[in-house]
């Protein structure tokens, strides 16, 4: 009777009721504390020989995880079940259109009676204040108002015309040269085949007369994407620790690092604190704007796919309304294309935050994609996971996961772990998985084995139009299908000499860059370990 009373009186009086809620810094400490002393109790009433016992079974298990089982026992897939060439996804065509350096992709596939497009824009030189701010434009510009309508009108003309439309930032490292890239905004929508039209004018419209006036709309997405961007911390840290890592090794791991990883975050987290502020809104309003102004100058990209019959059709709509709203324009002599700066530098940071695990990881400059050592990079981290680091970093230390990976657009290889209770000793089993990748005489069936994780990968199942957008995006970066097929060739010929041999050249401990994401109570144990303080 009482808390429904307590309940019936809230209702009615929620004026007279102000709940604060603060946040302990605190709680992970206490947590770990009580954990330690009710395991002090727990041993101290252990007798000797149940200590004999669990020193017995920790030693058992010791052996258990380094014996080598007799997989030939069980049914494999290997190397020779794989094709030699990559599976082509979808037939397509190319036209040039009549707005210099703007062409047009159409792929047939089998959509189900849907048509999808992507309007792929290059991305022009923009200032430092731009740049920052560009993940923002690209996740506003379908949120916001449209000429003369507002973003409720706006959403209601979405769902009449389009099952889904959205924006992301493309940005890739040349397949030759890991310090230079390309970068485009990629708007992309889908809709049934009889309303393509309407989904054709919708996508120009937001190209071309989205609009940022409306602050109190700003304000709240702003506020959402931070809260998001928060709440997707201790989810994504592994993720968020190897751009940190790999952040001063080249532009595309830098670029990663401020507009999508720890930086982005710190700087959305100051964005949003400040838009109350009559000042801070205006400008911030004035830089987008500025941003959706030299959009306008891009070259664009753009991708119909739909089903076979259609698919003519849709294209010729598609340059009737594109010469309808670009033909005859200058735009194009303007632009500028996308040259960010970059100096390289070592990394050794701490990320301080609220978490009660940590995040390590671990980089070194290594190659790009074209270059011959990048497909026995690609395989190395697939060994060093499942021969090593698996079992010293989740089974022995603890944590939630961890391997090690080159990521050939950023030219690192990056050694990572996942909801971590360790961090120096994370750290050395890093340094240690180099040394046993050199000292150890690896079997060929731990090779054929982690080629054919690399391989999974590269000839993992897409739908229809899935496929059909891998490969637009492919084209769009310079990866050609020769230059795709070499890289194949590559990773199916690689051998235990050329792992060895690129563990060697490539990953050397004093050219590693490190980045650790922990609870701001270890604040004095990264210190010890010599790593800079950042504050999230």
């Amino acid at each position: 009777f009482i808390p429904n009373l307590i309940q019936t009186w809230l209702i009615d009086n929620p004026h007279k009721v102000r709940l604060t809620l603060t946040p302990s810094t605190t709680l992970g400490q206490t947590k770990e504390n009580q954990e330690r002393e009710a395991l002090a109790h727990i041993k101290a009433a252990l007798s000797d020989q149940e200590k004999d016992f669990l020193v017995q079974q920790a030693n058992d298990l010791k052996e258990r995880q380094t014996q080598e089982d007799d997989e030939s026992i069980l049914p494999k897939v290997t190397l020779d079940d794989v094709p030699a060439k990559e599976i082509l996804k979808a037939p397509h065509t190319i036209k040039q259109l009549p707005i210099t350096g703007s062409q047009l992709y159409g792929y047939d596939a089998g959509t189900n009676g849907l048509v999808y497009q992507q309007v792929a824009c290059e991305l022009p030189q923009f200032t430092e204040q731009e740049l920052t701010l560009l993940p923002y434009y690209t996740s506003l510009l379908t949120e916001v108002g449209i000429a003369n309508k507002d973003y409720l009108a706006v959403q209601r003309w979405q769902t009449q015309v389009c099952g889904s439309i959205g924006g992301f930032n493309s940005m890739r490292a040349l397949a030759t040269d890991n310090q230079k890239l390309k970068g485009f905004f990629v708007l992309s929508g889908k809709a049934l085949n009889g309303n393509h039209d309407a989904l054709l004018e919708l996508m120009n419209a937001t190209l071309c007369d989205a609009r940022f006036d409306e602050t109190a709309r700003l304000q709240e997405l702003i506020a959402q994407i931070r809260s998001h961007k928060e709440q997707s911390i201790t989810g994504n840290g592994h993720g968020l620790a190897m751009q940190g890592a790999s952040k001063g090794i080249s532009i595309g791991a830098d670029l990663s690092f401020r507009l999508g990883g720890l930086e982005a975050i710190r700087n959305l987290k100051q964005l949003d604190d400040t838009l109350a502020d009559t000042n801070a809104i205006g400008a911030f309003q004035q830089t987008l704007k500025a941003i959706h102004q030299k959009m306008q100058t891009s070259p664009r990209h753009n991708l119909v796919i739909s089903e076979k019959e259609s698919l003519s059709g849709h294209l010729k709509s598609f340059e009737n309304i594109f010469d309808q709203q670009r033909s005859g324009s200058n735009n194009e002599e303007a632009f500028s294309a996308f040259e960010p700066n970059f100096s390289p530098q070592k990394t050794r940071d701490a990320w301080l935050t609220n978490a009660q695990v940590n995040f390590c990881a671990k980089a070194y400059a290594t190659v790009p994609s074209d270059h011959p050592d990048a497909a026995p990079l690609i395989v190395l981290g697939n060994l060093m996971r499942n021969g090593y680091l698996h079992r010293t970093i989740r089974e022995q230390g603890g944590a939630y996961g961890g391997g090690a990976s080159q990521d050939n657009n950023s030219g690192a290889f990056r050694f990572y772990s996942y909801r971590d209770p360790r961090m120096q000793g994370t750290l050395d089993d890093f340094d240690k998985a180099i040394d046993w990748t050199l000292e150890t005489s690896h079997s060929w069936q731990s090779v054929e084995e982690a080629i054919l994780g690399v391989v999974s990968n590269l000839d993992k199942p897409d739908s229809p139009a899935g496929g059909a957008k891998r490969e637009f995006n492919a084209l769009l970066n310079g990866r050609t299908e020769a230059l795709r097929q070499r890289f194949r060739e590559r990773i199916l010929s690689v051998t235990e000499a050329q792992l060895k041999k690129v563990t060697e050249t490539y990953l050397t401990q004093e050219d590693g860059h490190t980045c650790i994401i922990t609870d701001k109570s270890k604040q004095h144990d990264v210190e010890a370990m010599d790593l800079s303080i950042e504050m999230l």
